[in-house]
């Protein structure tokens, strides 16, 4: 997917009491405005104590004692998480490798007020949000970058050389301030307002986004449900979704925090931007610890960045002499979506790492295109699988960075765009509506195509779309994990929501805690006096912070192949969670139902549910194929009209032409084989499973295999024929050279010369055999030529 470089700059937010920065705003007839922090305060040295609870204040008003002021606590989710950084030659090979370890990266979350009067603040009348920064030294100053919200509108948070860095012609200017850093925040002017014509018109002029671009994303967008080609499984179905139906659903969204790994990695343009490494690392954390706010409050998932691969500043002079040939300078006339392709190759290459997606950030828009991304990739070859394509995306530099990274991301999990125009105008874009009875959303949030006036939140339809995604397993989330399954190589951290050697509990710091901080002290991380347990860490716990009782159930059943787990009375932990093994039989009478990951479902179940969004219809809806993984459906019980949805049976479904085996990961596998791969041995994947699903390659394979099988065996009947006419051509030169010894030489006039050739005692006459036909050569007696 792809957005407008414009993508920032039209539109109107809701106003905060603040007027101008050096004493004015900079203004022209681009619709921003830009402000100097002035005045700035800190609770003390950040970046050298690196405390859990933190302060800043400053002036961004024209009132003399008007202050904005963020109450911020130690974002742990980052501050925890080592980042393994590789730092890559001119020629893409590895110089270096090391680990950032814990404890570096200082990002910080909480709310942002305004203070209004002498020593008072108020949280009245809309005046308050929520703030995201990062805070760091350059050239010996304490600065932040990152974002905060004040009364619904939003404010972006750099220095001055970042905001210089990256500003468009025509923008507002800001000066430098030699050898002193400063900082600025800026917003999209209140001042312009824009009718809902005049924004349409905009957006048209503006929008260059067009996912189409890319082909797999095509199959999202536009294809209907019919039969002809296979679609790359990783669509997953999500072209069978009715979004307008999800508005607002948080069904199948996580109902504990999931955390998202990520890898990034820089091209040359970009890395150039930066006097060093440990700079550019903190600018990228800054990016993702703002973007995860939205991540975080929408769908229960946290971005926490685990590899960062640097490139050289110095451009490769081509593609083909680096290792890396998504690394290419902006004057390589190479599309965005062509380095979005490399990129995604050389990701390929990586293997299984367990990142969730990777980002190429660069500095390289296409005219007014700067992000792009695969649909519905998310954890795609984070476990080594081969098959389909990664999750991936390019991002591309702006002022609004962490926004065009969570759009992007946004894709990988499965988001299309919100619509922007009137559902039944004839665009052939799948989009999100508004509700289900309003299409254009207006241009209000994040995954909106084109420019908008304030994109600080996913759309109720997104987050529809997202969530039940993820619980119909249309997009993988198998490399998303729980605070209790999160691998770190530092030591505890409390506040970071992952209870570790040394803590009794941890409900993630002072902001995550919230009531539960009557059971857990969010500073130490023990629980607090009194209390036995914490419910934010513990199932088998209650409110009042003690054990519950025995037989207390503590998950709930979801259906015959997922029997509940109750309390045992004596522990806090919920036992683990227990499924009826795949494949057992689960349905009532004749039903053909089948447990299958803890869901009792059949094929033609799956197969309703895809088309029709309801296993109501599954009574008249076959699957076309008793033998594959994949999810090709018939409406009817006739499978001449075989419908692609793109999907995979859930894991666990019978398949294979004895219904004995499962699929697992899209492949069809014997029973008990969960392995990546199927095995050809022992029941692996049926040979007419693996034709069914690879057919174009089947007749290719049979068309090259055959036509090699008949030139070998032309190639051996000619080298035979070869041989038997040299053999026997030898035997015939023998018997002449014989004959041709025994005669007499005649001398002419009549006369003869009688020669007379006696043997050796003893022996009987001998004559020796010719060489081999190779050796030959003209004699002075004999004058044939063997051939």
């Amino acid at each position: 997917m792809q957005i407008p470089i414009r993508f920032f700059t039209c539109g109107a937010v809701t106003s905060l009491l603040i007027g101008h920065s050096y004493g004015e705003s900079f203004r022209n007839d681009n619709p921003r405005e830009v402000f100097r922090l002035d005045d700035v305060r800190y609770s003390g040295s950040i970046t050298g104590e690196t405390p859990e609870n933190a302060w800043m204040s400053f002036s961004l008003g024209s009132g003399p004692h008007q202050r904005v002021i963020f109450d911020l606590e130690r974002n742990d989710d980052l501050f925890s998480q080592p980042v393994l950084v590789r730092n890559l030659g001119q020629d893409g090979s590895v110089q270096s490798v090391h680990t950032v370890s814990a404890g570096i990266h200082l990002a910080f979350r909480g709310r942002a007020w305004v203070e209004q009067g002498r020593g008072g603040r108020t949280e009245t009348g809309g005046q308050s949000g929520w703030a995201r920064v990062s805070i760091f030294d350059k050239d010996g100053e304490q600065v932040a970058e990152g974002a905060f919200s004040i009364g619904g509108a939003e404010y972006h948070v750099m220095t001055d050389s970042t905001y210089r860095k990256t500003i468009s012609v025509g923008e507002p200017d800001i000066p430098s301030e030699e050898g002193r850093p400063y900082m600025v925040a800026w917003r999209e002017s209140t001042k312009v307002s824009l009718d809902d014509q005049e924004l349409k018109k905009r957006q048209t002029e503006n929008s260059t986004c067009s996912i189409s671009d890319v082909e797999l994303n095509q199959k999202v967008l536009h294809m209907p449900l019919h039969s002809g080609n296979l679609l790359t499984r990783q669509n997953r179905g999500l072209n069978s979704l009715n979004l307008g139906s999800l508005v607002g659903s948080t069904a199948g969204c996580p109902k504990s925090k999931q955390i998202a790994l990520l890898g990034i990695a820089t091209d040359c343009s970009y890395t150039a931007q930066f006097n060093s490494s440990d700079e550019l690392r903190q600018h990228i954390l800054s990016q993702v610890n703002t973007a995860s706010r939205l991540y975080e409050q929408s769908f229960n998932v946290s971005l926490r960045v685990q590899n960062i691969t640097i490139s050289d500043r110095n451009c490769p002079s081509s593609s083909s002499s680096s290792s890396t040939p998504w690394n290419l300078g902006c004057g390589s006339n190479t599309a965005i979506s062509d380095r979005l392709q490399l990129f995604t190759t050389w990701r390929q290459g990586l293997g299984s790492d367990g990142n969730a997606v990777w980002s190429l950030f660069s500095t390289c828009n296409s005219g007014s295109t700067v992000g792009i991304a695969w649909i519905g990739t998310v954890c795609s070859g984070a476990s080594g699988r081969t098959q389909g394509t990664p999750g991936t995306n390019v991002v591309v530099r702006t002022r609004s960075e962490w926004q065009v990274l969570a759009h992007e991301i946004g894709h990988n999990f499965g988001a299309v765009h919100d619509c922007t125009e009137d559902c039944d105008s004839g665009s052939s874009e799948r989009c999100c509506p508004l509700s289900q009875s309003s299409c254009n959303a207006n241009g209000q949030y994040i995954m909106n195509p084109a420019s908008s006036t304030r994109m600080t939140e996913f759309s109720p339809c997104t987050i529809g779309n997202i969530c039940t995604a993820m619980g119909r397993n249309l997009i993988r989330t198998t490399c998303l994990s729980g605070n209790e399954n999160v691998t770190t190589i530092s030591s505890g951290v409390c506040g970071n929501g992952i209870v570790e050697p040394g803590e009794e509990c941890d409900c993630g710091g002072t902001e995550g805690c919230g009531a539960n901080s009557r059971c857990c002290n969010p500073t130490t991380c023990q629980f607090a006096q009194g209390a036995a347990c914490d419910p934010s860490n513990d199932q088998c716990c209650t409110s009042q912070c003690q054990v519950s009782g025995l037989g207390n159930v503590c998950r709930a059943s979801i259906g015959p192949c997922d029997p509940q787990e109750v309390c045992d009375g004596s522990s806090p932990s919920c036992p683990a969670d227990v499924r009826l093994p795949d494949g057992q039989s689960c349905g009532q009478g004749g039903n053909d139902t089948r447990c299958a990951s803890g869901q009792c479902t059949s094929r033609s179940m799956q197969c309703s549910m895809a088309l029709f969004n309801s296993t109501g219809q599954s009574g008249s809806t076959s699957a076309c194929n008793s033998n594959t993984c994949q999810m090709n459906c018939s409406p009817g019980d006739s499978q001449s009209s075989c419908q692609v949805t793109g999907a995979d049976f859930l894991d666990g479904t019978p398949c294979g032409s004895s219904g004995q085996s499962l699929c697992y990961s899209g492949e069809c596998r014997a029973s008990g084989n969960r392995g990546g791969g199927g095995d050809n041995g022992g029941g692996g994947t049926s040979a007419s499973s693996w034709i069914d699903q690879n057919r174009t390659i089947f007749i290719v394979i049979v068309v090259v295999g055959s036509c090699v099988i008949l030139l070998a065996a032309w190639c051996c009947i000619a080298c035979i024929r070869r041989r038997s006419s040299r053999s026997r051509r030898a035997e015939t030169s023998q018997a002449r050279m014989a004959t041709l010894q025994h005669e007499e030489p005649t001398l002419g006039s009549g006369q003869s010369m009688h020669v007379s050739m006696s043997p050796p005692h003893g022996s009987m006459a001998t004559y020796p055999r010719p060489p081999p036909p190779s050796r030959l050569s003209r004699s002075t007696t004999l004058t044939h030529r063997y051939a």
